[in-house]
């Protein structure tokens, strides 16, 4: 009984918030999620009323039920207790076996596993090795600086530089002449495990494999640039996250959440001190990745208390939410908000730097907090919205870019339309590497780009997709 109890509020709980089904994706975050995460997670979503309902209602006429058949109970009512068991039972099967909407959990957990760990497995044995055997890379020779941060779960709808209501992105706001804001940028999944993996290696949609899932960093390092992974995000789950695996190939990682921030806050600024020593380092030749918390649920957890600046009771909102949401979306916008503080200090402090630079920032997908589903905020692959997709995607040059004097000509490209799904190209001409994978049609800065459909989970057409919502 207890067994079923559970199955039934975990699938039941997961569809009164994102009103989707469990699907092997989502249990593929599962697998990578660290106990941190999962409370995180369970503070978060089970505010929620309905659930707690469920949860209590459920939880305890299971309780009573089982007390009452130990105890012997022989009353009158002992034969409702009976055929109420029978009833649970019944439900159970229909919400386990259902075949209109759902898949058994217990069967599509035992099946993504299985292949999570093939995967896994395949990732271990080509993405962790300093080089890549399916490439064949120019050594450059340009001495620079450059500098991609990745952000997480981060939607542009609540970024000021792309106009929402609240100036939730003052910092950048004062560089906004030296950046390159692009518009029109999507990440092709919501969850940060699939997402990465097309946006970090050579794999798209058409091509999963694509080059044996070779990764940006190890481009770099055959490409002769001492490469660094700073990261604020867990290394373990359930198992080894699939960025950590790719951070192993760079020369140098540093995974600062880890030890003492195992069960408590560590803000992003943790990456700053770090980024500082690697930047100050004689090595002329660098590629340094930075790897934030970002704005990850549990939102209220992302920011020190100095960043508490949007409260609704004090500033009204422009919908009619209730209290509870209106407090979920004050801690988003404040975490937005320190976010804006982090990327603006890398920028700051690598533009003291007397050498040709670049920094790169795009979050991995964003959430929607209750943007255009007024009923749910996080992300979910299977009822995904338009803020789940879209993303911020910056570009910084140093004065000694040459880039910086195509000014007028990057500036006209700020509006193509783009899948950071082919980033690995993009990547590539900024960083001045020439290899054998190297499309220009994919490069959001090239002059031979091409818009394409971006295609989206089983092969739909975002643009379409976003018309329907």
């Amino acid at each position: 009984m207890f067994i079923l109890y559970t199955l039934i509020f975990i699938k039941l709980s997961f569809y009164l918030n994102y009103g989707a089904r469990l699907n092997a994706s989502t249990l593929y975050a599962v697998f990578e999620t660290n106990e941190r995460e999962s409370l995180e997670y369970l503070s978060s979503y089970f505010n929620n009323q309905t659930n707690l309902l469920l949860a209590t209602v459920l939880g305890c006429f299971c309780v009573v039920v089982f007390f009452a058949r130990s105890l012997n109970v022989h009353y009158n009512y002992n034969k409702y207790f009976k055929w109420m068991s029978i009833g649970v039972i019944v439900l159970s099967g229909i919400l386990l076996l259902n075949k209109f909407h759902y898949y058994n959990l217990i069967i599509t957990g035992a099946n993504s596993y299985q292949e999570y760990s093939e995967v896994k497995k395949l990732i271990n044995s080509e993405l962790s090795t300093p080089k890549s055997k399916n490439l064949v890379v120019d050594i450059n020779r340009d001495e620079q600086t450059f500098v991609v941060i990745i952000g997480e779960s981060t939607t542009k709808w609540h970024m000021g530089l792309y106009g929402y209501y609240r100036n939730t992105n003052p910092e950048l706001a004062k560089l906004k002449e030296k950046l390159y804001i692009f518009n029109n940028v999507i990440s092709p999944n919501v969850n940060t495990i699939v997402s990465l993996d097309k946006i970090l290696t050579f794999s798209d949609f058409h091509n999963p494999n694509r080059g044996g899932n070779t990764s940006l960093v190890q481009m770099a390092n055959m490409a002769g640039f001492e490469t660094y992974w700073v990261s604020n995000q867990h290394v373990h789950g359930l198992n080894q996250s699939f960025a950590a695996e790719i951070a192993y190939a760079s020369n140098y990682s540093y995974f600062l959440a880890m030890d003492h921030y195992h069960f408590s806050t560590s803000y992003d600024e943790v990456v700053l001190q770090k980024f500082e020593n690697i930047i100050n380092t004689k090595t002329k030749k660098k590629l340094i990745f930075l790897h934030l918390i970002g704005t990850h649920i549990r939102y209220s957890d992302r920011y020190p208390k100095s960043f508490n600046v949007f409260k609704s009771k004090e500033q009204e909102l422009d919908k009619d939410v209730d209290m509870e949401k209106e407090s979920i979306i004050d801690h988003y916008d404040n975490a937005v908000l320190y976010n804006d503080h982090i990327v603006s200090e890398v920028i700051k402090k690598i533009s003291k730097q007397p050498t040709k630079s670049t920094v790169v920032y795009f979050s991995d997908h964003g959430d929607d907090v209750y943007d255009v589903n007024q009923n749910i905020f996080g992300h979910s692959e299977d009822n995904a919205t338009p803020p789940m997709y879209e993303v911020p995607f910056l570009l910084w040059f140093s004065k000694q870019n040459p880039k910086r004097t195509k000014d007028s000509i990057l500036r006209s490209y700020t509006n193509r339309k783009y899948n950071l799904e082919d980033f690995e190209h993009t990547f590539s001409d900024l960083l001045g590497v020439s290899h054998n994978l190297f499309e220009p049609s994919k490069s959001i800065v090239n002059d031979k780009f091409k818009e394409k459909n971006r295609l989206i989970k089983d092969g739909v057409d975002y643009d379409v997709y976003k018309a329907k919502k």
